[in-house]
């Protein structure tokens, strides 16, 4: 015989039932209530009838099975097992049980609150446990397909069991390059992230299957964690203009290397030329021809001198102005062009517009 607290207890969660199961929100109330709604309700009816037994039977049952259960399904289901496996009064609390099935509510829901009639002591103490042992991150869309493009911005709620850090990217399905949407920095167990299609300068988001990422990190315990969400990008791709690639092969070297062979071809031919002089300047009368040799040999010297200096000028290293003036009109001209592409292609970008279609968890 139930006392009138637990006739009281009892109506109070059938009615908390019927708010969130056989009437769910969005599409589900649309399609009506489903067969695993009514098993659901079933368990929870039980554990309002203080049948723990049957209620955690059913609910093994369900899980067994392998129904696909949304989220919000799962939630219930598990956090009526929980209040079934420790309970206010009636049954032998099991605290290790009811806190694997919290452990999975967390991961389906960081922000999930038990129901006013279950908030008994110790059973949301479990709650908080689980939540400080497991660190999860949940994404919530805010509708199934969103614009962006332009002045448009599709914002996706983000929510952790813990205050946390977010970001989100996006990375094409199967590649591996990942672009930067939206960056959150002060931790928080909630945010809203901003899923762009370009920043300005190159697309983000291109006609495709893509994989949207959120990482959330706890700043304090240092734990991280990143979930992945499937989505759909359709639109017309604009068309964008490659940018002017600068061929190297056509600059001009600017420093003249050194030339050895040229330096010592040259030696050679100031040393012939002092030969040369030399024997021209001879005379044939015997005291004559000595003065003269003693001048030739301050000349020959002179001119060995010479070519040294010479060869040495000849072969340094040095820059050619006509090069770099060459090489400067073709590097300006290049980044004209360079110019004139980005601005084009930030026009095109502006104009951009895409529909991003969140795919169904679980699909």
């Amino acid at each position: 015989m139930l006392t009138t607290r637990s006739k009281l207890w009892r109506l109070a969660y059938l009615a908390l039932t019927a708010a969130l199961i056989i009437a769910p929100s969005g599409r589900a109330a649309a399609q009506g209530t489903s067969p695993v709604d009514e098993l659901i309700s079933r368990v929870v009816t039980d554990v309002g009838d203080l049948r723990f037994s049957d209620a955690l039977t059913r609910g093994r049952e369900i899980l067994s099975a392998g129904a696909a259960l949304r989220p919000q399904q799962e939630v219930t289901l598990r956090t009526a097992m929980a209040a079934a496996f420790f309970p206010d009064f009636g049954g032998e609390p099991q605290p290790d049980s009811a806190l694997a099935q919290f452990d999975r509510v967390v991961r389906l829901a960081p922000d999930a609150e038990i129901p006013i009639v279950l908030a008994w002591d110790g059973l949301d103490s479990l709650l908080n446990i689980a939540r400080a042992r497991t660190f999860a991150v949940v994404v919530r869309p805010p509708t199934d397909t969103a614009t962006v493009g332009g002045e448009r911005r599709a914002e996706v709620e983000v929510v952790a069991s813990r205050a946390a850090r977010y970001s989100l990217a996006t990375r094409r399905a199967g590649g591996s390059v990942t672009l930067t949407h939206s960056v959150s920095t002060t931790p928080a167990m909630s945010a809203r992230l901003t899923l762009r299609a370009d920043d300005g300068a190159q697309l983000l988001l291109e006609p495709g299957v893509h994989d949207l990422l959120v990482t959330a990190v706890d700043p304090v315990r240092g734990d991280s964690t990143t979930i992945a969400r499937r989505i759909n990008v359709t639109g017309p791709r604009p068309s964008l203009l490659a940018m002017p690639v600068l061929d190297s092969a056509q600059l001009q070297v600017e420093e003249s290397p050194p030339r050895p062979f040229r330096t010592a071809l040259t030696g050679l031919l100031f040393g012939g030329l002092t030969v040369v002089i030399a024997n021209e300047a001879r005379s044939g009368e015997p005291v004559r021809s000595a003065f003269a040799a003693d001048t030739r040999a301050g000349l020959v010297g002179g001119a060995i001198v010479a070519a040294a200096i010479g060869a040495i000028w000849m072969g340094r290293d040095g820059r050619d102005e006509a090069a770099i003036t060459y090489n400067t009109a073709l590097r300006d001209a290049h980044a004209r062009s360079v110019a004139a592409a980005t601005a084009e292609n930030a026009r095109r970008i502006a104009q951009y517009r895409a529909t991003v279609t969140f795919v169904p968890e679980g699909r």
